[in-house]
């Protein structure tokens, strides 16, 4: 059973995928990551700040409709929180390669 409401997740989500987004960029321009989505990696490849702000302009916008029919859609809650889990774990990832260099800096 998931204890938090639909607004929060989809907070979360927003959240998540503007620190996924920075982190992407920043791990690419430093030549650390690639963009592990075939969708997005020859646009992130191309121009990652453009890319960046499209994606999160597109999300903002999918959040925001989604935001206006949560209380039509009684069962987008727990697929939501699926996709909050894994944006969770695409962070851990980078925290992955953060550790890294700061390991090698020491």
């Amino acid at each position: 059973m998931i204890f938090i409401g639909t607004t929060c997740i989809l907070i979360l989500i927003f959240v998540t995928t503007i620190l996924d987004t920075i982190l992407t960029v920043a791990g690419i321009k430093l030549g650390y990551i690639e963009e592990a989505n075939p969708l997005l990696a020859n646009a992130f490849h191309n121009n990652p700040e453009i890319s960046a702000i499209l994606i999160i302009l597109l999300i903002s916008l999918i959040l925001c409709f989604l935001y206006k029919v949560q209380h039509k859609v009684k069962w987008m809650k727990t697929p939501l929180a699926v996709i909050c889990l894994l944006k969770i774990a695409v962070l851990r990832a980078h925290m992955g390669w953060i550790y890294l260099i700061i390991k090698a800096a020491e």
